[in-house]
């Protein structure tokens, strides 16, 4: 198994970047396999920017980033009366193109705010806008050797696409191999979703995030819906990578070392 970060997640302020480029050094530093970085702060700059702050910094810091988050800004609309379609398709190249040039083959498609349908427009155009829109971008993955992985997220944050069995409804919708499904410990275990379809489903997973449901925290301790949620995983035969995708309160250094280890440590036990 391999372990990552999402470093947007304790991106530094003073990170001029927006990204988090020197928490995805200190990842490094801290024997995660790879970084997984957002895609969506990494378009806000400039290819020049782009360049010299994000990818000459992760080749000559020997950094591995294998996946990226945040697929796009809330100003591109995906759905709705007002969805961009000429845009989002423009968008969706140019990030695709800086995801490969950065060696990743995983793109996390959440997006919560560009894909929420708007207020009385019909779910069910909006799902259809959506899946139009993953075709596409398995399309332009498939060229780049990606793939995409639709992010179910708690209804606090998404209206559309709540839990596992809509994240694979909309993967079968899309109708492409290049596009899949991720789960998320945080929003699976905050829609309070059946581990049975999860561990049904486990195999099939393209990629998976983890945080303690509790404030979206490190997971350092045993906590009873998160570790369910790891043996329905281990149990349905899932073998991909986890990104901890989580809010540190405390010495970064310190808790994401620790919280490797437990999550290495539980997943090997269980193999025994």
């Amino acid at each position: 198994m391999e372990i990552g970060y999402c470093v947007n997640m304790v991106a530094s302020e003073f990170d001029r970047t927006g990204i988090g480029m020197d928490m995805a050094a200190a990842v490094y530093d801290e024997m995660y396999d790879y970084a997984e970085l957002p895609l969506a702060q990494m378009m806000a700059l400039s290819d020049s920017d782009f360049r010299r702050d994000v990818l000459e910094f992760v080749r000559d810091r020997g950094i591995r980033v294998a996946a990226c988050n945040n697929f796009a800004p809330a100003s591109l609309r995906l759905t709705g009366p007002d969805a961009q379609p000429n845009e989002a398709a423009d968008y969706a190249v140019r990030a695709l193109d800086r995801a490969a040039a950065l060696g990743a083959d995983t793109i996390v498609f959440g997006s919560s705010g560009a894909r929420n349908s708007p207020a009385f427009f019909p779910k069910e155009r909006a799902i259809d806008q959506l899946a139009f829109f993953l075709h596409y971008l398995g399309e332009e993955a498939e060229k780049r050797k990606l793939c995409i992985a639709i992010e179910p997220l708690n209804r606090g944050e998404s209206n559309l696409v709540n839990t596992l069995e809509e994240g694979f409804q909309l993967m079968s919708a899309a109708d492409h191999p290049s596009v899949g499904v991720l789960a998320d410990s945080y929003h699976f275990l905050l829609g309070r979703e059946d581990f049975t379809s999860l561990k049904d489903r486990a195999s099939q997973l393209k990629h998976v995030h983890l945080a303690q449901p509790l404030g979206r925290s490190l997971p350092l301790e045993p906590e009873e819906l998160f570790d369910g949620f790891m043996e329905a995983l281990q149990s349905g035969g899932y073998d991909g990578r986890m990104s901890i995708e989580a809010y540190c309160q405390g010495s970064f250094r310190e808790l994401a070392g620790r919280a490797r280890n437990r999550l290495m440590d539980e997943w090997n036990r269980r193999m025994i």
